[in-house]
């Protein structure tokens, strides 16, 4: 799955946030890929000499949101959910490329899914269907309320790890479920904590973000827009640009590196929905995705 989708993204030529694929095959009983040299991972960040106390500023995890945002929106406009993002699985660019070292990319999509396919007939994207139990696919400690439910995961589902991370990153603070192993008592708290309780150490304007994912259902696209306004809000209220120096960042920022295409203060970017799916097939359209 993991070529198969990454062939799919590089399609139309390099992507904003994803590596390129530049080779990959199957040689006897091994299977190897070939694409751009990345560096670290969130997580190894998170907790090296180069971050205070661990965690990050919030001008720097508003700064991460944001790509994270960017990243996903274009997984999901090639028609597959990723069901396992976590700080594993977030890297930045090497540190040796101008052109990447600031910038989030996303990896690991083997548990990738399409969620929509494209048919040149109708000349249109056209949703799966639900199915009505899905085994859990993901991360114990980042995976949505919908995946300990066994519900079919959705664009929504990829996004609800962003808030459960992002607390984790304000400052090395601990999620309520961070040291508890127990997956009974980890589903309870998710499913029974209100989104005031998790989201109790953020910043007043990230308030609307986790009610607006419980709202939505598989069929629904997230308010991606909206998304990218929390955190840009949050990045001026630190008084950051998107070229300022991340935590982990020692020396100026390279000014003669282009912008990338986030950093449009009115996100118009995200404001796009090529893919025009916001609800269930149609009748007609089932016969199309079976």
């Amino acid at each position: 799955m993991e070529d198969h989708v990454l062939k799919k993204l590089n399609a139309n030529g390099p992507a904003p946030h994803i590596p390129n694929l530049n080779l990959y095959g199957k040689k006897m009983n091994f299977s190897y890929m070939v694409m751009t040299l990345l560096g670290r991972n969130l997580q190894d960040l998170e907790s090296t000499n180069f971050v205070v106390n661990k965690g990050f500023s919030r001008g720097t995890w508003s700064r991460v949101g944001i790509q994270w945002v960017y990243a996903l929106k274009y997984v999901h406009y090639n028609g597959f959910i990723h069901r396992n993002v976590n700080t594993q699985n977030l890297f930045l660019g090497n540190e040796k490329d101008s052109e990447r070292a600031k910038i989030i990319h996303i990896l690991d999509f083997g548990l990738g899914r399409p969620f929509a396919r494209y048919h040149a007939r109708e000349n249109k994207w056209i949703v799966r269907i639900a199915r009505h139990s899905a085994e859990f696919r993901g991360s114990f400690r980042y995976a949505s309320p919908n995946v300990h439910l066994r519900k079919e995961q959705g664009r929504v589902d990829d996004v609800w790890s962003l808030p459960y991370v992002i607390i984790e990153l304000n400052g090395g603070k601990a999620l309520p479920w961070q040291t508890d192993y127990r997956r009974g008592r980890v589903e309870q708290m998710k499913l029974n904590l209100t989104p005031k309780d998790v989201m109790s150490d953020m910043p007043a304007c990230m308030d609307k973000l986790m009610p607006h994912l419980a709202s939505l259902n598989y069929y629904q696209r997230p308010d991606d827009h909206m998304i990218f306004k929390c955190f840009w809000q949050v990045m001026e209220n630190e008084k950051i640009t998107p070229s300022s120096k991340f935590d982990w960042e020692n020396e100026e920022p390279d000014m003669s590196v282009p912008p990338a295409a986030w950093e449009n203060p009115d996100g118009r970017y995200f404001q796009s929905n090529p893919l025009e799916i916001n609800g269930p097939p149609t009748p007609a359209e089932v016969d199309f995705v079976l």
